[in-house]
């Protein structure tokens, strides 16, 4: 069994080395020198993604992928950070598990991370013309850059996602509601649709791909909860409800719309887990209040 400490020390130099040799087909020592990685690293980082397998050396020195570049993905990048954050028991068994579940899929999530960061999250604050504190700031980059942190948010907002369709497609849902009524939440769970696609990336490759990551995590024991550093602070965090801060943080900017958000993610959960169903009188109230605009 390995422990997630066994991952730690040289992921970055390991991280990078994989990066140029997938990008330029092999490399020599003298190419991770010049990425600025220190000799000692250089050789510890390289030990270890030979003996993991992830490289191969050949003659005079070069070095060369010898697996595919989704398991070098899932070992060196989303296993040990998952691991560590779930605090999970074997990350060299969650690392197996996501390459015989999930196998190269797991470039639909790479490709959501890179868009978020690269297009969607470098243009909020010019977009929203919001001036954000830059220990706000901080946590936001810690959340959205950290791969396992983002992933982990994802396999929540997906099944947000997966209640909405439900929602979309339930009859039942409209029983006891006026039309204006029903016109204004069908218009609401189209728009917040667009948003988790547009912002996220949410469509149905990677809604199937979060799936099968979320099995594989609550078999090595995710239940909603993760810990990490956030400013040299440990924390524990249910993901659910950072989720759910998030949203209302920006009803200070959004004004009403962004309490429907955070009201259409809460009930979508529970669709996605019972099924389509009409609304329950709580649930009625609580739309009614937000469409006409009235204070919880």
């Amino acid at each position: 069994m390995i422990s997630r400490d066994n991952f730690q020390g040289v992921e970055t130099a390991k991280k990078q080395i994989i990066k140029y040799v997938s990008e330029h087909g092999s490399a020599r020592w003298t190419d991770f020198e010049k990425l600025g990685i220190p000799k000692a690293t250089i050789s510890r980082a390289l030990r270890s993604l030979l003996r993991e397998g992830i490289l191969a050396k050949e003659e005079r020195g070069v070095y060369v992928l010898k697996i595919s570049s989704y398991k070098a993905l899932i070992q060196s990048e989303y296993a040990p950070r998952i691991c560590d954050l779930i605090e999970c028991d074997d990350v060299e068994s969650l690392a197996n598990d996501l390459m015989k579940i999930v196998s190269d899929r797991i470039i639909y999530i790479d490709e959501a991370h890179n868009y978020f960061i690269n297009e969607y999250l470098k243009s909020v604050e010019t977009f929203s013309q919001i001036r954000l504190d830059p220990i706000i700031k901080e946590v936001f980059k810690v959340f959205y850059e950290d791969k396992g942190v983002f992933t982990i948010v994802m396999l929540e907002l997906s099944k947000v996602f997966e209640g909405l369709l439900v929602m979309e497609k339930c009859d039942d849902i409209v029983l006891g509601l006026k039309e204006d009524v029903v016109n204004k939440l069908k218009e609401s769970i189209a728009v917040v649709k667009k948003i988790y696609t547009e912002i996220f990336g949410l469509k149905e490759e990677i809604i199937n791909v979060l799936k099968d990551v979320r099995e594989v995590l609550r078999k090595h024991g995710y239940k909603g909860i993760i810990k990490l550093k956030i400013l040299a602070f440990p924390l524990e965090l249910n993901i659910n409800d950072v989720v759910i801060s998030s949203l209302s943080f920006f009803t200070h900017y959004l004004g009403s719309y962004a309490e429907s958000v955070v009201f259409l993610y809460k009930i979508s959960l529970r669709y996605q887990e019972e099924g389509c169903r009409p609304l329950s009188s709580k649930e009625k109230e609580e739309l009614l209040r937000l469409i006409s605009g009235q204070k919880p």
